[in-house]
């Protein structure tokens, strides 16, 4: 213990570290489950929502939303099984781009871009 130093002020400090480590963590599992996601189709995003729900979502028509619905509901499930968000639900549902703005789509590429070049990043 340092001197001066409050058990208090240890704890803040252990509970901030525990929860970074834990943030960190849950970055990377959304990040593999992406890259999974990406090996096999396009037009999907990933994001986890304050409920403890992974969210997927699919860009296209119902028809190839209803055929590929299942497969990246498996494929995510197995790559959380064993992470920080094995007890998440995981929910596929379709993006309803039709509903989007030119601009809100290009900002949305932007924000994606953003968010893999940072995590890239805290990789090394």
């Amino acid at each position: 213990m340092i001197v001066g130093e409050s058990v208090q002020g240890i704890r803040a400090k252990t509970v901030s570290f525990s929860i970074a480590v834990t943030e960190e963590l849950n970055m990377s599992t959304l990040k593999s489950v992406s890259e999974k996601l990406h090996e096999k189709y396009e037009g999907v995003v990933v994001k986890t929502i304050s409920k403890k729900e992974l969210v997927i979502q699919v860009e296209g028509n119902e028809e190839y939303f209803n055929s590929v619905k299942k497969d990246m509901e498996s494929i995510a499930k197995s790559v959380i099984k064993s992470s920080t968000l094995k007890d998440y639900i995981v929910i596929v549902e379709r993006m309803d781009l039709s509903l989007i703005s030119e601009e809100v789509k290009y900002r949305n590429i932007e924000l994606l871009h953003l968010t893999s070049t940072l995590m890239e990043g805290l990789k090394d």
